[in-house]
């Protein structure tokens, strides 16, 4: 049952999330304390119940094509998967509201973002884009309990709009790849989107406020937009040819590298913490699928 529960909530991609509350808690002064723990918990619980209740609304379409996953393959009921994301949910929702200072607004836009896509996204192409706020409204989210003023840094507006297109682009390609009739623009747009960080990680440098270190930084950051750019195209351009689970699974991986390419001016150990994550990421996929 605990594999069932772990396979529901995707949780092999949780690091990424991890991530993204890094750096919206960061790029707006953050520090490391209890508060942060808390919030990473509490959005830990939110992203697990929304793709346990993704499970929860698409059993329908799963038995025709996908009857691996848990409820048509009868390791668990419909209505326990129902019951199970909504109790992940509130709980998520009781400890940012309880133990952390999230302004509420934000936490029930995510919420509201997560149930919208779960009931929609099999009915519109639009809830792509949906499914990109989810995680750019976690970084705001997260900079909600240091920004009480409601203002937020640019480079935090820049990177939560791009990973906004970034995991639509992801989405996207998962759809467009399932058979050869997918129109070509389709694909194209979602490979196009997938690039939309590098405007994050371009201006990432004009928000350091530190001196100390700066060439260091400067290199750091230079090895990492390479990286960036060449995981984004080595993986769009031939493992979603013949790897398309593979692809996206590695796409989201590199979450971890955009967050942390980005961050890194603002704590440079936040930026490595998040860069470690990736390949915690990615043996975390090994063992439970990451779509």
């Amino acid at each position: 049952m605990l594999r069932t529960i772990l396979i529901l909530g995707r949780v092999s991609n949780l690091p990424t999330v991890w991530t993204n509350v890094l750096a919206g808690w960061f790029l707006v002064g953050g520090a490391w304390n209890w508060e942060l723990l808390w919030i990473e918990i509490g959005v830990s619980l939110l992203y697990i119940a929304g793709m346990t209740l993704n499970d929860a609304f698409d059993a329908k379409w799963d038995r025709e094509h996908a009857p691996e996953r848990p409820i048509p393959s009868g390791a668990i009921s419909g209505g326990k998967v129902l019951a199970l994301g909504a109790i992940q949910m509130l709980a998520g929702a009781a400890v940012l509201l309880t133990l952390t200072r999230i302004q509420w607004p934000w936490l029930a836009c995510l919420v509201a973002a997560i149930v919208i896509y779960d009931a929609v996204h099999k009915r519109t192409p639009v809830a792509v884009l949906v499914m990109g706020a989810c995680r750019g409204l976690v970084y705001l989210m997260a900079a909600s309990a240091i920004s009480r003023d409601g203002y937020f840094p640019h480079l935090l507006w820049v990177l939560a709009g791009t990973v906004v297109a970034y995991v639509a682009g992801i989405t996207v390609l998962a759809r467009s790849e399932r058979g050869p009739d997918a129109p070509r623009w389709e694909k194209w747009l979602g490979r196009a989107l997938v690039y939309a960080p590098l405007f994050a990680l371009a201006i990432a440098p004009g928000e350091m406020t530190d001196a100390e270190g700066t060439w260091i930084k400067l290199t750091l950051w230079i090895v990492s937009l390479v990286f960036v750019i060449g995981w984004i195209t080595i993986v769009s351009t031939w493992f979603l040819k013949s790897e398309k689970g593979l692809a996206i699974a590695l796409l989201i991986a590199g979450i971890t590298i955009i967050d942390g390419s980005v961050v890194w001016f603002s704590d440079s150990i936040a930026g490595m913490v998040a860069l470690a994550l990736l390949p915690i990421t990615l043996l975390f996929q090994r063992f439970i699928p990451a779509t």
